[in-house]
């Protein structure tokens, strides 16, 4: 835990430190706009699509399963 709030401390400062030199003083911005985003919702969307594929296969297995157990 001790180290969570260092890292956020450490944070805080460093956003504090950039607001001094110039541009905007609100730190969540700037930390918001340190954050590239550009590939973010490619990336979550294939990896939903990989966790929903996943599943679909197990229901097949299943569904499969009590197919063949009713012959």
């Amino acid at each position: 835990m001790k180290k969570y709030l260092l890292l956020i401390s450490g944070l805080i400062f460093t956003g504090m430190a950039n607001a001094a030199e110039g541009g905007s003083s609100d730190i969540v911005t700037q930390l918001v706009g340190a954050v590239d985003t550009s590939m973010l919702v490619g990336t979550v969307t294939s990896l939903g699509l990989v966790a929903v594929s996943v599943k679909w296969g197990e229901k097949g297995i299943t569904f499969v399963k009590r197919l063949i157990g009713k012959f």
